[in-house]
């Protein structure tokens, strides 16, 4: 109705929408917003708000079955989120909801968040130039004999560079 509205009073008004689809599971009626075929639902929910309505949508990545924090609500919206390049642009965030958004968890939301981070270095590539490749500082640090990681460039750039989970164990 919003759209449609706006549409009217200002027909070159940018829409955008979220799309939140949901597929019942018979044996337990509950609604999955995580599952595959909910994720295609909501890959050509926003290809038809795209292609015939030219309204830019994404579907919510926020929601999911899980019902307590946990792995596999980590899990689900990882799973969620690799869909994503498949018809929208990639909807990173955290929420800590649970139940499908009936619920939050502080806990989910903390590890969301790591995951977030991880994702968003992910997503920021990496720059090549001659300040990030210190081809000089490697050149002197063979000279010398000595290891990159005590040099000032590399305590310059390592926080940047890596991904430090506060919350997700990395260790073996």
């Amino acid at each position: 109705a919003y759209w449609t509205v706006a549409r009217l009073i200002a027909p070159d008004t940018p829409v955008k929408g979220i799309v939140g689809t949901g597929a019942m599971d018979f044996r337990t009626t509950r609604c999955n917003m995580g599952s595959p075929e909910a994720l295609v639902q909501g890959v050509a929910a926003c290809e038809i708000c795209r292609d015939e309505f030219g309204i830019f949508a994404r579907w919510t990545t926020n929601y999911g079955d899980r019902k307590r924090p946990g792995i596999y609500g980590v899990y689900e919206k990882m799973f969620t989120l690799a869909t994503c390049p498949f018809a929208c642009s990639l909807g990173i965030g955290a929420s800590g909801l649970l139940c499908n958004g009936m619920a939050y968890s502080p806990v989910q939301l903390l590890l969301e968040l790591d995951l977030t981070m991880g994702l968003k270095r992910f997503a920021a590539g990496f720059e090549v130039n001659d300040e990030t490749l210190a081809l000089d500082v490697i050149g002197e640090a063979l000279e010398r004999g000595t290891d990159f990681i005590s040099t000032d460039h590399t305590v310059a750039h390592f926080r940047r560079e890596q991904w430090y989970p506060k919350w997700i164990d990395r260790t073996m």
